[in-house]
């Protein structure tokens, strides 16, 4: 076919058949166009939703913080020798949820916010604070309210707890709880009193610990509780930072529930050795512990002198972190064969990656 003959054909093409043709060919790359846009905005949120989910991973998945624990039980209060004896071990109801065959991988560490360097007092919660929250418990309880007042600490305007005299006993609060000694005839309060603290009566797990003299003579009976939980982390919580205690004296009882969670701030979820590995570092000296390692029975450390263990959380002398420890029970020198005294010597359950200035103890009585 000659150039002029298609031309001619051409030429006779309806006009409009040529028009659609444009048409559907500029459809075409609006269409083209439009794919482009989408895949390019697909791409940009694709990658908006994975910096997203990689930024929650990781502050949900990111190495907690470590944590400078130099001294912790001790500065600057010190707790004196701590210890039990067989008759003590003998005659009270272990209630500590945690066995040597719990599974645990990670424990909470709490910063305390009562802390104040270790001293009698604590900048958390103001006169008020303590006055309302013990004025509260008084109305709850419908107490005759006496007098109130504030007991200082060792710095200046600043307070230790705050102490509410009542025609049925007195009340005490630092924040950490409320203690209620009750006088004799008002014994029914008692279960007032857990319901102000513990709502609605929940399942509880009670045990009664005693001591005793070096003479084996009856000192105290304290009845401890907590509420019982599913979960054993959730339950170890309960027993060392929320419990409830009942101690019986001639003219009153004493009603104390210990709520150190309401005054503090969860860091976070900390992985934990095991007893075991524990242990070990006990036996190389690494431990804290107020009890003369040379007082022990064989005149040192060794695994024969190794009673028993358990892990606690650390509460006394208001330090500044609430730590899990391994607290090993050690056999130490006694002036009774009948009764064999054990010294305690604490192990941070926490894993040595995680911890700072984690030093021994130099064994000196406070």
């Amino acid at each position: 076919m000659k150039g002029e003959d298609l031309f001619v054909i051409l030429g006779k093409i309806d006009e409009r058949l040529i028009e659609e043709a444009m048409q559907d060919k500029m459809y075409s790359r609006q269409k083209k166009t439009i794919s482009w846009s989408v895949g390019i905005a697909a791409c940009i949120c694709l990658i908006l939703i994975g910096s997203f989910v990689w930024n929650v991973y990781t502050d949900n998945h990111s190495d907690p913080a470590k944590l400078d624990v130099s001294s912790i039980i001790f500065e600057p209060m010190g707790m004196g020798y701590e210890g039990t004896d067989d008759l003590s071990l003998k005659n009270s109801d272990d209630i500590n949820p945690w066995t040597k065959h719990a599974k645990l991988e990670v424990l909470p560490v709490y910063k305390n916010l009562r802390y104040n360097k270790g001293k009698l007092s604590q900048s958390y919660y103001s006169t008020a604070d303590l006055k309302n929250h013990a004025e509260s418990f008084a109305e709850f309880l419908k107490l005759d309210i006496i007098s109130g007042e504030a007991v200082t600490g060792e710095e200046e305007n600043e307070i230790y707890n705050y102490i509410l005299h009542t025609e049925q006993g007195q009340v005490s609060t630092n924040g950490a709880g409320i203690s209620f000694n009750i006088k004799k005839g008002y014994e029914h309060l008692i279960s007032e009193h857990t319901r102000f603290c513990c709502g609605s009566q929940s399942e509880q797990i009670s045990g009664v610990y005693r001591e005793y003299s070096v003479d084996g003579e009856l000192l105290s009976e304290e009845i401890r509780f907590y509420c019982k939980h599913d979960a054993l982390s959730d339950n170890i919580i309960a027993f060392n930072l929320q419990s409830r205690y009942e101690v019986k004296g001639e003219n009153y009882t004493n009603s104390r529930n210990d709520d150190f969670i309401s005054s503090s701030l969860k860091l976070a979820d900390y992985p934990i050795i095991t007893w075991q590995e524990a242990q070990e570092k006990l036996l190389k000296g690494e431990y804290i512990s107020s009890a003369d390692e040379s007082q022990v029975a064989g005149g040192k450390l060794s695994e024969e002198a190794i009673a028993d263990v358990d892990l606690i959380y650390y509460t006394n002398s208001n330090p500044e972190l609430y730590l899990p420890y391994y607290r090993f029970f050690v056999k130490y020198n006694s002036d009774s064969p009948d009764n064999m005294r054990y010294a305690y010597f604490y192990v941070c359950a926490v894993a040595d990656e995680y911890l700072v200035n984690y030093d021994k103890y130099d064994g000196n009585f406070q």
